[in-house]
C-alpha cells in the first residue's frame, strides 16, 4: 500500500489523484469501523498493483538485452553490479508473489 501511494504521489494525474483520495477515506473509514475494512480491500488491492508493477518495470528497465549499444563503448561505474542486482529483485518479487498463490 505505501509503495503504491509513493508511486501515485510522484506522477500525480487525475486518475492517480482519485485513487490516492480514495485510499486516504478508505483507511479512515477501516480505521473507525472495523466492519468497513470491505471498503479498503479493493484500494488496497489496486495500490498494491500499482507498486508491485512500478517496481518490476524498474527493474526490468535495468536488465541487459542480447544486443549491445554501439553508441554506449564505456560500461557505467556508478552502478557495477546493475545486472545482478535487477534479476535479484525480480526473483525475489517472483517468489513473493509465487508463494502468496499457493
Amino acid at each position: 500500500f505505501p509503495v503504491g501511494l509513493y508511486f501515485c504521489f510522484s506522477k500525480l494525474t487525475d486518475a492517480n489523484i482519485f485513487i490516492v483520495m480514495y485510499g486516504v477515506t478508505s483507511i479512515y473509514f477501516a480505521g473507525v469501523m472495523v466492519r468497513l475494512m470491505l471498503v479498503l480491500a479493493p484500494v488496497m488491492c489496486i495500490l498494491s498493483g500499482i507498486g508491485v508493477s512500478s517496481i518490476l518495470t524498474a527493474y526490468m528497465k535495468n536488465l541487459d538485452s542480447s544486443r549491445k549499444d554501439k553508441k554506449q563503448k564505456k560500461p557505467d561505474s556508478t552502478y557495477p553490479l546493475k545486472n545482478e542486482i535487477a534479476n535479484g529483485v525480480i526473483l525475489i518479487v517472483t517468489a513473493f508473489l509465487i508463494m502468496y498463490t499457493f
